[in-house]
């Protein structure tokens, strides 16, 4: 009797044992096969032609040489006054821009506030962006531009840490300006949607900038696949979008917020053209 427990015990060891490590290969492998994918991912990117037709969009960028001029001369430091954005906004909705993204926290007051969202709400055509990682609240803050959505919408939820509220009424939509790295710390996949209380869906801070410009409403989710403004575009089993960039340094048109600051100015003086 004795050695047949012995043999149970060395028998279950052994079993527990064997397990736990193909356990332990099991993850290894997924690690090791995710990697792999990861590795192709950006091969077929770096491979592949450019995705779809030329940009429509363009970037303002707020660089050092915005920086060092704004400090140089007017003594400005950054985060700058708010009210300095309401002659660039003209300025692009004399341009024709149909829509005007902020990848910008506003969530701190600023005496200038105001008058910064009279000038949101006369252009009519602006996004601001929001972080959907505060602390849930009782009662979901009314945000302007949600989505409509029919079907079952997978991925996180937001939990919005707004911007100042005379600013956010102003809007046309806000936009989710969340990132999620993969563990490599390359962005590959974003999130397009998210669900925000119980029936409002808030939408990435391109997609709300492009369903602002095009007019879109609705939207629809039908099993892995999200149905917007025409298009459709397959969503992995978490509910986000696998990202194909565009190849290239500079693959959108960008220009320094300095040099269009300075642009709205002379337009505003009848001495210079709208940025087509």
């Amino acid at each position: 009797m004795l050695i047949t427990a012995q043999i149970r015990r060395l028998l279950t060891w052994a079993i527990t044992s064997m397990i736990a490590l193909g356990f332990g290969l099991g993850i290894a492998q997924f690690d090791f096969f995710q990697t792999v994918e990861r590795k192709s991912y950006d091969w077929r990117v770096k491979s592949l032609r450019d995705a779809g037709p030329k940009a429509t969009s363009a970037l303002v960028l707020i660089d050092e040489k915005t920086l060092s001029f704004f400090k140089e001369t007017d003594g400005l430091r950054w985060p700058f006054p708010r009210d300095i954005y309401c002659p660039i906004l003209q300025y692009l909705k004399a341009g024709g821009a149909r829509a005007v993204a902020f990848d910008i926290q506003f969530s701190e007051p600023d005496e200038f506030d105001g008058a910064f969202a009279e000038c949101i709400a006369e252009a009519n055509n602006v996004v601001l962006g929001i972080q959907c990682q505060g602390e849930p609240q009782p009662a979901p803050l009314a945000l302007p531009g949600t989505v409509t959505l029919a079907g079952q919408l997978k991925g996180p939820r937001c939990h919005p840490l707004s911007p100042m509220p005379s600013l956010r009424k102003a809007a046309r939509a806000v936009g989710a300006i969340d990132m999620e790295p993969d563990k490599d710390g390359v962005l590959r996949h974003a999130t397009l949607l998210r669900a925000h209380g119980d029936r409002a869906v808030v939408a990435s801070l391109g997609v709300a900038a492009w369903r602002v410009a095009k007019g879109i409403e609705r939207a629809e989710v039908v099993g892995d696949t999200l149905k917007m403004g025409g298009k459709t575009m397959p969503l992995t089993a978490d509910g986000r979008l696998v990202v194909r960039w565009r190849r290239g340094e500079q693959p959108y048109p960008s220009y320094s917020f300095k040099k269009i600051y300075a642009n709205a100015m002379l337009w505003a003086d009848n001495r210079a053209t709208p940025l087509k």
